[in-house]
């Protein structure tokens, strides 16, 4: 018996990537992290970003607002800009777009 193919679910537009143990999304994929327990979606938003080529957008959808909130503050802190708009009735799509030149911290 051979194992199914998993489907992708019919709120999210594009190919969803749910993340294990090797971080990697490809350019215009969304990425779930819903189901987590915060800080963990933050946690692996941030490496995500850290891992992105300068220039791209990420999308990432998660649950924990709280999470949501960490990970608003922390791009903007970046430079980077970011969005978030509602998903369904309970997560949301936070896209960030990378910045070419990332804000330095001070000394």
């Amino acid at each position: 018996m051979g194992a199914s193919t998993p489907r992708t679910p019919s709120h999210v537009s594009r190919p969803t990537t749910v993340l294990g143990e090797h971080l990697v999304a490809q350019q215009g994929e969304v990425v779930d992290l819903r189901g987590k327990i915060c800080p963990e979606p933050y946690v692996r938003a941030m490496k995500l970003l850290e891992q992105a080529p300068k220039g791209s957008v990420l999308r990432i959808v998660m649950d924990s607002w709280r999470c949501v909130i960490m990970l608003v503050s922390a791009v903007k802190a970046l430079g980077m800009k970011v969005d978030v708009a509602k998903h369904d009735e309970k997560s949301f799509l936070i896209t960030i777009e990378k910045s070419v030149e990332e804000k330095k911290e001070k000394s």
